[in-house]
C-alpha cells in the first residue's frame, strides 16, 4: 500500500516524528531473498512476490535522501557477519 503513496506526502506526515539516530538498511538482492524464502518451505505470502520486493527495495534505497545517518549492510553475508557489521555501525553512536 505504501508504494502507492506520494513520497512527499510520506515525508510530510513523518516530519513531526523524532528522527532516528541511525537507520540500518539490509541490502539483499531480490533473487537472494527469493532463494532464502524458498528454503524455508512455507507458502509465499502476498508481499513476497519478486516484483513487489524489487519495488520495496527501490523505495528503501531512497531513505538516504531524507533520513540522516542511513547505513547499508550487505545482507548476503552470514548472520554472524551481518550482526558484526550492525554492531560496528551502532558502536559509532555510543
Amino acid at each position: 500500500q505504501g508504494l502507492l503513496c506520494d513520497f512527499a506526502w510520506v515525508q510530510a506526515i513523518n516530519r513531526p516524528a523524532r528522527m532516528p539516530d541511525m537507520t540500518i538498511l539490509f541490502d539483499l538482492p531480490t533473487d537472494v531473498a527469493a532463494h532464502r524464502r524458498g528454503q524455508r518451505g512455507q507458502a509465499t505470502e502476498r508481499f513476497e512476490v519478486d516484483a513487489f520486493q524489487r519495488q520495496v527495495a527501490e523505495q528503501y534505497g531512497r531513505l538516504g535522501e531524507w533520513l540522516p545517518n542511513v547505513v547499508s549492510v550487505d545482507a548476503t553475508q552470514s548472520i554472524e557477519a551481518v550482526t558484526s557489521a550492525c554492531l560496528t555501525h551502532l558502536e559509532r553512536l555510543m
